[in-house]
């Protein structure tokens, strides 16, 4: 497997792949961002989607000039279960419990906050979402009217505008159309070793004048500076 990972994606599970392409999302307005792209050591960028799944979806479209195929891209969740054992918000609310908050408590009340919505999906049958997931789910429709590549394996959840298909048959009669050219991609991202250390050299710089500006700040205020450390 090929990884697909943001800058900021979790280390841990970036040592699980050793083959791993990078890319940028700029999510906010950081000048972190500038800095690498005048480096240049900003990956490939794409748009910030918020949902990991769009941004995928985001991601094979921009790889491949053929069909793009998704599976378990629902929107909908029964009960309390938003995310996957292991997920980090599973392990935040396992993190949290206690004897007065037990295991279950934190989600209800994070879900109480995100009103659950009863919404019409595919073939009409109704499913269990809120208005974050319908959210990505209209932001995946837009996608798909734009590219007219995209065909969806699964029978359930909200409508993603992609075209489904229902049988085993239309699966292999689209495959058969293959192969397709690749998209043009991206300039290839291979930063030397060298380069990588003369940044984190100056962003180490720029965190300890950043320090002794706090310190001298808080000494100038009659505070302390010892938490900096």
């Amino acid at each position: 497997l090929i990884l697909l990972c943001d800058l900021c994606s979790c280390p841990a599970v970036l040592r699980l792949f050793p083959r791993r392409l990078a890319f940028a999302t700029r999510f906010h307005p950081l000048a972190l961002f500038d800095r690498l792209q005048e480096a240049g050591l900003l990956p490939p960028e794409l748009p910030p989607l918020g949902s990991v799944g769009v941004t995928a979806v985001q991601a094979a479209l921009s790889l491949t000039a053929g069909p793009v195929l998704l599976a378990g891209l629902d929107f909908s969740y029964p009960g309390g279960r938003t995310h996957a054992r292991g997920a980090p918000s599973h392990r935040r609310a396992l993190g949290g419990c206690s004897r007065l908050l037990p295991m279950g408590m934190s989600g209800f009340e994070a879900l109480a906050a995100r009103p659950r919505l009863r919404v019409a999906g595919k073939g009409g049958r109704k499913c269990a979402s809120d208005l974050v997931l319908r959210s990505y789910a209209l932001q995946l429709r837009a996608l798909a009217a734009g590219s007219g590549r995209l065909y969806d394996l699964g029978p359930e959840g909200l409508e993603t505008g992609a075209r489904v298909l229902d049988s085993a048959g239309e699966l292999e009669s689209l495959l058969a159309a293959g192969p397709w050219p690749p998209a043009q991609l991206p300039r290839p991202f291979r930063p030397q070793p060298g380069e990588v250390r003369a940044f984190l050299k100056r962003e180490v710089e720029l965190l300890r004048e950043a320090e002794g500006e706090l310190q001298g700040a808080l000494a100038r205020g009659g505070g302390t500076a010892a938490g900096l450390k």
